[in-house]
């Protein structure tokens, strides 16, 4: 078969992906090998791509081993559970009501944004969590053992800011610092709820803490 020009090659059974075959080679051999399960119209062609490459998520879902990339804003409005992920993205929501679990997972991102009843979890693997720019937290956040770096190029500029209503929890060895450089300060507004046990946080400023 060959490179054919597909973006996202897949196999395909008459014509729609075939969820129950597995490939034992690349889909781009010369030769493709893969199982199958029953007599059909077998092919290799383009594949939908995982519902988890989109930047808009208002589905229940699970999404495991893949590194994506969101380059427009990402809104995330289901249960979704992200396990040895690797995420970069410019801007996240998580939505009232919406519940998000990173787990093990490498993430980069500017904002990230926890509306009302949201929640979004940060869990095994002590991961660095790269933010460029505000943590603003009306809903729940939980830090479990992980590493949050705040990207700051001046004192003040950036940092987590916690609404009236908001809660923060960090534990279990969370460590939350400075990014690129170690002269320079992230600040931490408080209004909400912090709660900060066997954890650490340095290099800010704070307002409310």
């Amino acid at each position: 078969i060959g490179e054919r020009g597909f973006s996202n090659p897949g196999i395909l059974k008459d014509g729609v992906e075939c969820t129950d075959c597995h490939a034992f080679t690349s889909l781009t051999a010369d030769t493709v090998v893969f199982n199958v399960s029953s007599w059909s119209n077998y092919s290799i062609g383009e594949a939908p791509l995982s519902p988890c490459l989109s930047s808009n998520i208002s589905t229940n879902i699970s999404c495991s081993d893949m590194n994506i990339e969101y380059s427009d804003n990402a809104i995330f409005s289901g249960h979704i559970n992200f396990t040895n992920v690797n995420i970069t993205a410019r801007n996240i929501t998580i939505v009232t009501g919406a519940r998000v679990i990173f787990n093990n997972v490498w993430m980069k991102v500017n904002n990230l944004v926890v509306n009302n009843s949201g929640y979004a979890e940060f869990k095994n693997g002590g991961n660095t969590v790269w933010h460029n720019d505000n943590w603003d937290i009306s809903g729940t956040v939980v830090s479990n053992h992980e590493t949050h770096r705040m990207n700051v190029s001046s004192d003040d500029e950036f940092g987590i800011r916690i609404f009236s209503g908001g809660n923060l929890t960090i534990f279990n060895s969370t460590n939350i610092t400075n990014g690129l450089s170690s002269s320079s300060e992230y600040y931490f507004n408080v209004s909400g709820n912090i709660s900060i046990v066997n954890s650490s946080i340095s290099e800010m400023t704070a307002n409310g803490i």
